[in-house]
């Protein structure tokens, strides 16, 4: 399928990074799952830092995917956006019964989301390699 649409890049663009923030905001809506319950210490903020780490990887995809260049500008763009809805998250989770709002998870969120910078190559080649097969 062609993507030359001016209306199906967006949303391709923008889809996993909507859908992870779906999915995020559904985590943070209901009760911890039992798989984020925590066993060890730290591991929620494990969790928090991987989940934050993957969405900035995906703004920047959508970013990327928008017709932009790969620059430090849209890493930076791609980090403070992950980083911003986490303080969001957190905001929502005051609002959630048996939840509460954590600056150390937002703190969590936002390393998560600066991982982007030390695994940039390989991000990048992995969103060229996809670019080149979905023109």
């Amino acid at each position: 399928m062609s993507l030359s649409h001016k209306w199906i890049q967006p949303i391709l663009a923008w889809t996993p990074a909507l859908l992870m923030m779906g999915l995020l905001f559904w985590i943070s809506a209901n009760e911890t799952p039992n798989f984020a319950r925590t066993r060890f210490f730290g591991q929620d903020k494990m969790f928090h830092a991987c989940a934050y780490f993957g969405l900035a990887c995906l703004y920047l995809r959508g970013l990327i995917w928008g017709g932009r260049t790969p620059s430090k500008t849209l890493l930076f763009l791609a980090i403070a956006g992950a980083s911003l809805y986490g303080a969001t998250d957190e905001y929502h989770q005051s609002w959630v019964p048996e939840r509460v709002m954590g600056w150390e998870d937002w703190c969590a969120d936002t390393l998560g989301a600066s991982m982007l910078l030390l695994a940039q190559r390989p991000v990048l080649g992995i969103l060229a390699r996809e670019r080149k097969r979905y023109p």
